[in-house]
């Protein structure tokens, strides 16, 4: 029988501790650079910890001649860490702190003076409670979007309501995306027998024998370097301009003169070396539609500019939610099975039975 190894009161410290310092950065980032560390298909705030953690398991190992953590205990940190990635800088700092600032602060004709000619007053179907206050022109209102004055204090008092309303009900619908991701972990792992690419990195990371065959490569030296350089450049540039800058987020400036290719002026070409070893890792199909799809919706702007119509954007974000719909229906069907059998065994009275490892929710 092999040995199950477990995840220590030490893997949870040190993850739980990662979390309240990735939050804070999350959101500082967030506000001040707009950099969302804890985005992405593979979060850098979530992996790059582990990597760290790792490398400092083989200078323990070479010092004192064990690794200060277990494979356990690395993947361990690394889930506790990648469950709340993306929620402090993106969820909580761009949508929930400034989507209980700004309904407030524009509803106020001086702030948005169009909203006259639709007289359009939501204040009064605002809860005081969900919200920190209703006043547009309070500081804990005004002083988000016009600088807090000198000398004055954060008010925090008003704070503590609403955020612990929406604490309850963040913390009812995450526990909610994993009761779901429970249920369907066994028709996505078994019966789809779906890859799951970008889970190999980090349990290849947690891998001391994998780890140690990468460090020794040269190509994996060399493809590191390539990245590091270009971003500690962009830093320093940001820094002290003085220092030569990257452009990784370039475009090919204005080729066509006339409709309808006009629209295809300033096309960018954004280096993003996270999608690029990303890309490795998942199907050739789903590489594919990455860029196919792309050329199909410019070829879709140069339809519409040559039918007259000049604003693209909502029908491609339209497009978007429909395919997501689309997307969701298909393994709704595909997992038809699967659902049948799960509230058939789930609606029992009983419920002492178990189920079968065609419908187990989870191991």
């Amino acid at each position: 029988m092999v040995a199950v190894e477990r995840v220590t009161w030490k893997a949870i410290a040190i993850g739980l501790a990662l979390v309240i310092g990735i939050t804070v950065a999350g959101c500082f980032s967030a506000f001040l650079r707009y950099d969302l560390i804890g985005t992405g298909h593979l979060p850098r705030c979530a992996l790059f910890p582990v990597m760290v953690l790792a490398a400092l398991n083989g200078v323990s190992k070479w010092l004192f001649g064990k690794p200060l953590f277990t494979r356990a205990e690395l993947l361990g940190i690394y889930c506790t860490i990648l469950i709340m990635t993306g929620i402090p800088g993106q969820q909580y700092a761009d949508y929930l702190y400034l989507g209980l600032i700004a309904p407030i602060y524009f509803a106020t004709p001086r702030n948005l003076p169009a909203l006259l000619q639709y007289d359009i007053n939501w204040l009064p179907y605002i809860p005081d409670w969900l919200v920190p206050s209703k006043d547009p022109r309070s500081g804990v209102i005004a002083w988000v979007m016009e600088g807090m004055p000198e000398g004055a204090h954060i008010p925090w008092q008003a704070w503590v309501m609403p955020l612990a309303i929406w604490t309850v009900f963040f913390v009812a619908l995450f526990t909610a995306h994993l009761v779901i991701a429970a249920i369907l972990r066994r028709q996505w792992a078994d019966n789809e027998k779906l890859t799951f690419p970008l889970a190999q990195i980090p349990v290849e990371v947690a891998d001391e024998r994998r780890l140690v065959a990468v460090a020794r490569n040269p190509l994996f030296w060399f493809g590191f370097l390539i990245p590091t350089v270009i971003y500690i450049l962009r830093a320093l540039h940001l820094y002290y301009p003085t220092f030569p800058n990257v452009n990784i987020y370039p475009n090919w400036g204005a080729l066509f003169q006339n409709r309808p290719w006009d629209v295809l002026n300033y096309m960018p070409f954004n280096l993003y070396f996270d999608m690029i070893g990303i890309t490795y890792f998942v199907a050739t199909d789903v590489g594919f539609s990455f860029w196919f799809f792309w050329v199909v919706r410019r070829l879709q702007m140069v339809v519409r500019s040559a039918m007259g119509l000049s604003d693209h954007q909502p029908p491609m974000e339209q497009q978007s939610i429909g395919g997501l719909f689309a997307l969701f229906l298909m393994h709704a069907y595909i997992a038809r099975h699967y659902f049948r059998d799960f509230f058939r065994r789930t609606s029992k009275a009983s419920g002492v039975k178990p189920m079968g490892n065609r419908c187990r929710p989870a191991p």
